[in-house]
């Protein structure tokens, strides 16, 4: 029996067991202290139920004499509290500490305390950071609007161009390409000063800009097959002036345009299209005079090729700030004309005679169809009248059944004798029912100038729908002469023109 384990575990222990149940302990483990001090705080609910991983490897390691020393070291160690005394079960006097204790209450409140501490700060912060936000804004817009309504009014008294430039204060409302074409136009007659002479002339003659964006003069110069010349400027390179001078506004130049009828169009770097085509021509040098023409380019399909624009003469800068030599720019861009201009007649050639089949097609597609247009309307007008002509037959037909028959001549006073002259001569009499219609009477002569064969008549027919008969000839009493209406609803003893008698004359109309 090993005494100074024994003692050991009685004092880690706090003597909970007798002396007996601790050499059984340990002996139970082969007086391994460590193992039995693990299973003695397993067994006994009184006592911490386990010790922490950490201690545990801690006190297995230690080869401390002291051994309970150790195992408060390792337990400070797992759980942070080496400067601070141990805690220990209130219920077990010297009790080893639990890692496993529960959570006091004022521990529990403390921590809901603190959440809420820390959801208020939040919203506070919140609370105050978001109107603040919102006067910062309202302040930016303020300051924006009163720059634009303060610096023109300064401009004015000053003299000076505030608002104006590439600062990052100046204000510019966003343009389309036209109107940055147009504002470029107007810039560039105030740098050189031009003003109207008259209502059709300026008083410095310079390259007629197009009011319109680079995309629309693309489409032009594709469109009518014309050559292009376009200048780009910088505000940033002072050697505008001198290009200006001796360049765009020397005769040469302006006779070159005028004469081979070419398009110009101009622009500003700091404009976002002119600084698009700047970079799509890789421009370094400003100003730049470029010269555009139709060319053709293979497609490699059946040996095809289609029209595009290319840059095909150029001048960039000024170099060493050197007189520009205008003789020698407007030779090459002569030779450069003389050398591409064929295609571009071929092009515009092979255009027209393109537009010109497709208008004489179209023509021909238009007669074709005004043609089409009169057929089916003759058509639709052949099968109405069919259709009329077969509702007119069946009409008749009915009609013919339902002609009332001559009345006797024994029923005196019952009907009107009625004499009807044609335009041959022939005179007719017939006897008439007092109640028939006066549409009977031009029924009857209807039937006496159109006889229906007599196979026809068996056939029973019914009146046909959307049917109105029209007579083409109109009865006229001669003294007085008046015209007998075809009237459905009078009867003949209700008209003074057939009744008793009456003579009427048949006249076409």
């Amino acid at each position: 029996m090993d005494s100074d384990t024994l003692n050991q575990f009685q004092s880690i222990t706090n003597q909970v067991f007798s002396t007996d149940q601790a050499q059984q302990i340990l002996q139970s483990h082969d007086w391994n202290l460590e193992a039995s001090l693990i299973a003695a705080f397993d067994q006994n609910p009184q006592l911490p139920r386990a010790l922490s991983t950490q201690s545990r490897n801690t006190i297995l390691n230690s080869n401390n004499s002291n051994m309970e020393d150790s195992i408060r070291n390792a337990y400070n160690q797992a759980f942070g509290n080496s400067n601070q005394p141990t805690p220990v079960n209130s219920e077990v006097p010297g009790a080893f500490p639990s890692p496993y204790e529960q959570p006091s209450p004022f521990s529990d409140s403390f921590s809901k305390l603190h959440k809420v501490a820390k959801t208020l700060l939040k919203g506070l912060i919140t609370i105050v950071i978001i109107p603040l936000w919102v006067l910062y804004q309202l302040f930016c817009y303020l300051s924006i609007f009163a720059v634009e309504k303060i610096a023109p009014a300064l401009n004015k008294v000053t003299g000076l161009n505030l608002g104006s430039g590439r600062s990052i204060y100046s204000i510019r409302r966003s343009l389309d390409p036209s109107d940055n074409a147009r504002r470029f136009i107007v810039a560039f007659d105030e740098e050189i000063g031009n003003t109207p002479a008259n209502e059709a002339s300026w008083a410095v003659d310079r390259p007629p800009f197009l009011e319109c964006s680079y995309t629309q003069a693309l489409y032009i110069a594709k469109r009518d097959c014309k050559w292009l010349l376009i200048y780009l400027q910088s505000d940033e390179h002072e050697d505008r002036a001198q290009f200006t001078k001796e360049l765009l506004l020397s005769k040469q130049l302006l006779r070159f345009i005028n004469q081979y009828d070419i398009m110009v169009w101009g622009g500003n770097v700091k404009e976002s299209e002119s600084f698009q085509v700047a970079n799509m021509f890789k421009v370094m040098n400003f100003p730049f005079l470029g010269l555009l023409s139709l060319t053709l380019n293979n497609t490699g399909n059946n040996n095809t090729s289609s029209s595009t624009l290319s840059l095909v003469a150029k001048v960039a800068g000024i170099s060493n700030n050197r007189p520009l030599q205008v003789k020698k720019i407007i030779k090459r861009f002569t030779k450069v004309y003389e050398r591409y201009n064929p295609t571009v007649e071929a092009i515009r050639a092979q255009r027209n005679s393109r537009n010109d089949e497709q208008f004489l097609r179209a023509q021909q597609e238009e007669a074709y169809q005004r043609s089409l247009a009169r057929d089916r309307a003759r058509d639709e007008e052949r099968n109405a009248a069919r259709i009329r002509q077969e509702k007119e037959r069946l009409w008749l037909l009915w009609r013919r059944e339902t002609l009332r028959p001559e009345p006797s001549t024994e029923l005196k006073g019952q009907y009107a004798r009625i004499a009807i002259r044609t335009p041959d001569g022939t005179k007719i009499t017939r006897r008439f029912d007092k109640d028939c219609s006066l549409e009977e009477i031009y029924a009857f002569a209807e039937f006496y100038l159109r006889p229906i064969p007599e196979e026809d008549i068996t056939v029973p027919v019914s009146k046909p729908e959307n049917y109105n008969h029209s007579y083409s000839f109109r009865l006229i009493q001669i003294m007085p002469r008046e015209q007998l209406p075809v009237d459905e609803s009078t009867r003949i003893q209700e008209c003074e023109i057939v009744w008793p008698t009456g003579n009427l004359i048949l006249e076409n109309e």
